[in-house]
């Protein structure tokens, strides 16, 4: 339990000094853009966007070495990322010219560097010394007695045999006369019922287009053509053919007769 709470100030003193940079290089990259004459909250959002990689470092390599693993990747960018709030935090003392001042704002970027690589060589440690520990407490255990084979199943006994002749014979009773058996009733089949259809059924239901051309050949008073039955119902031509032909048969049978009387 010491060891883990020792990588937990660890990690919470690690955090505090980065939080301390994260909020120093933010407001010192928003005075050095100013004074560049660059616009002030670009120089805010990259002292963010440098201390967010900070954090996405921290936390995944803290999880890694929880593990007992190490990540090349995650130390580079914990890397790049502090020289870049190292620049964030120096670079207005050098362009003024203030290079005492450069190198004291220089100090928590460089604490912060040194300060990561030890936390996380640290718990890396701590990790490994816990796995040998586990392991060597594993191998201290006494191993259990080896069970007895099982024993085999029990064998049936032979059954003692007999000879034949030393077997009483006891006669046997004659056989009742047994009665015939009964045999099963055949059921009648029984003719099925005539279902007569109903006067309902044997009328077919009126398409709706249908029952709108009737109602536009009633209202205009004459046949309209396949083009207006397509226009008037949005169907096609073919469509408002057969229409037609369901509506008004008789007078397409009569158009068809006065069409063959002409060409004879």
């Amino acid at each position: 339990m010491s060891a883990e709470r020792t990588a937990r100030a660890i990690v919470a003193g690690t955090w505090g000094c980065a939080a301390i940079v994260m909020a120093g290089s933010a407001t010192n990259a928003v005075l050095a853009y100013g004074a560049l004459g660059d616009n002030r909250g670009l120089g805010l959002a990259t002292g963010l966007a440098v201390d967010i990689g900070l954090c996405v470092a921290l936390i995944g390599d803290r999880r890694l070495y929880a593990e007992g693993l190490s990540s090349t990747w995650g130390r580079t960018l914990r890397i790049t990322t502090a020289v870049m709030s190292l620049v964030l935090n120096t670079s207005i003392a050098v362009h003024e010219g203030r290079y005492l001042s450069a190198l004291m704002h220089a100090f928590l970027p460089i604490l912060l560097i040194v300060l990561t690589e030890y936390g996380q060589d640290v718990l890396l440690k701590f990790t490994t010394l816990d796995r040998q520990a586990q392991r060597h407490t594993d191998t201290a255990q006494p191993q259990p007695s080896p069970q007895p084979p099982p024993l085999p199943p029990p064998q049936p006994l032979p059954e003692l045999h007999r000879p034949l002749a030393s077997v009483p014979v006891t006669p046997m009773a004659p056989a009742a006369p047994t009665s015939p058996p009964i045999q099963p009733a055949v059921p009648v089949p029984m003719p099925a019922p005539v279902r007569r259809p109903s006067p309902a059924a044997s009328v077919a239901p009126i398409d709706p287009q249908e029952r709108r051309l009737r109602a536009l050949i009633e209202r205009t008073g004459r046949t309209p053509s396949r083009r207006q039955v397509a226009a008037e119902l949005a169907v096609t031509e073919h469509q408002a053919r057969t229409l037609l032909a369901r509506v008004t048969p008789s007078q397409d049978t009569a158009r068809r007769d006065g069409t063959r009387r002409a060409a004879r």
